[in-house]
């Protein structure tokens, strides 16, 4: 993934994981999720959320707290890399325990986030075009 060959490395972290369940190797599943839920954010970013969100539940009912916290991080800190806007039905903070989603809290802030999170939806597809077009190798 580090490479950037996303396709390769989510078919690997997909054959990780269905050994990992076969085997009942749940660290092993959790790190597999981690890996194909961080590729996802460049392939299918709203998939990644999900798939972040399955690899934190797998390290939190394991009690593996490097796990946790290597989920958390890339739930946080994916979007930024990929350039994607989760969307509000499946945005990070509905999975994060105790955060509130943009929605379920009837404040001004949370309002204002929930109507900023579906702009941002609206316009991602625009702004990743405009990334596609400025990086795609005949620009150079």
């Amino acid at each position: 993934m580090l490479a950037r060959e996303i396709p390769g490395a989510i078919e690997a972290g997909r054959r990780a994981i269905e050994l990992a369940e076969r085997f009942g190797q749940d660290e092993q599943l959790s790190r597999a999720l981690n890996a194909v839920g961080s590729a996802q954010w460049f392939s299918d970013p709203d998939q990644a959320p999900l798939t972040l969100g399955r690899s934190l539940e797998v390290a939190r009912e394991n009690g593996n707290d490097q796990l946790v916290a290597i989920a958390m991080s890339n739930l946080g800190s994916g979007p930024a890399r990929s350039g994607a806007t989760p969307s509000p039905t499946t945005g990070c903070a509905k999975l994060s325990r105790g955060a509130p989603s943009a929605t379920s809290t009837p404040t001004g802030a949370t309002r204002r986030l929930g109507s900023r999170a579906a702009t941002s939806s609206r316009d991602a597809g625009l702004r990743r075009e405009r990334r596609w077009r400025a990086w795609r190798p005949s620009a150079w």
